[in-house]
């Protein structure tokens, strides 16, 4: 008995489904001591201020300095969401039903 609420042939049909996979930009040259730092940044310690991070170059505006994924989220309850957003993995979704790569 094939227990998943949507057929194969449904999943298929893109016209039900719009993806929009998060993309997680890479760092061209990542810190050798913090990999989710730019290069271009560097871990300090002072003891009346503490750790805190320091540019050891000029950055221009606009440069990718430090990219980490999310620790943990949660989808807003508000209208808009509930019928736009898988709510395990939050991609765009067009039909209100979790999006096939998600378990039901």
């Amino acid at each position: 008995q094939n227990i998943n609420c949507l057929s194969d042939e449904f999943i298929k049909d893109k016209k039900y489904f719009h993806f929009n996979k998060p993309y997680l930009p890479t760092l061209d040259y990542p810190n050798v001591r913090i990999p989710s730092f730019s290069d271009a940044l560097k871990l300090a310690y002072e003891p009346d201020r503490g750790r805190f991070v320091v540019a050891e170059r000029d950055i221009k505006p606009g440069t990718l300095v430090s990219v980490e994924r999310a620790y943990g989220s949660y989808l807003l309850l508000i209208p808009g969401n509930l019928k736009s957003r898988c709510s395990t993995c939050f991609i765009n979704c067009d039909y209100p039903l979790p999006c096939p790569t998600c378990s039901l």
